[in-house]
């Protein structure tokens, strides 16, 4: 959680705002700075998605399976009711 604040308050959101030319300093304009700093959030986004995959409890999963899968479902179905009412 403190990378993600850490993120914001380093990004043009925040520090674009206060120091509009030492973020410019930081992070260029460029377009392959901003691919390579594409690529790491990419990388960053994979190892997060891993390490929240490999704290999964399988078994807190399968005891709940009905639960989750009836929770699941009723939002699908209140989703798509919303949707076609809409329509």
């Amino acid at each position: 959680m403190g990378q993600i604040i850490g993120g914001i308050l380093l990004g043009p959101s925040v520090f674009g705002l206060l120091l509009p030319d030492t973020q410019a300093a930081l992070f260029p304009d460029a377009e392959a700075q901003k691919s390579m700093a594409d690529a790491v959030a990419q990388l960053g986004i994979l190892f997060l998605l891993l390490l929240a995959g490999m704290e999964t409890d399988l078994g807190l999963a399968l005891r709940l399976r009905r639960a989750a899968a009836g929770v699941s479902l009723t939002w699908y179905y209140c989703a798509v009711r919303a949707g076609l009412r809409a329509w």
